[in-house]
């Protein structure tokens, strides 16, 4: 029974680990060529930090008046019926 010696071991094991980073190192490219053909194909979105916080759909878009321009703009104003007004109709319903 020969023993292998302890370098041979090393150098066994480090060839294993060379083969085992190659193929990760093969399976990043290939993940790049996928990520790269992916964005190629999508619409370009702006990226947003995480800290900002998310708007929901409700939210008024960006391009809205800033609020110098809503307090300058000069609002409609509509007439307030009276209650009385508003029973009648009621009961007329």
């Amino acid at each position: 029974m020969s023993e292998v010696s302890p370098l041979s071991l090393k150098e066994t094991q480090i060839r294993e680990l060379e083969l085992r980073l190659a193929e990760r190192e093969q399976e990043i490219q290939d993940l790049r060529i996928k990520l790269h053909k992916c964005r190629s194909v999508l619409p370009k979105t702006r990226l947003t930090p995480r800290t900002w916080r998310a708007q929901g759909i409700s939210a008024e878009p960006p391009s809205c008046l800033s609020s110098p321009d809503l307090l300058a703009a000069k609002l409609r104003t509509h007439e307030k019926l009276d209650r009385g007004h508003m029973m009648a109709i009621k009961q007329r319903t």
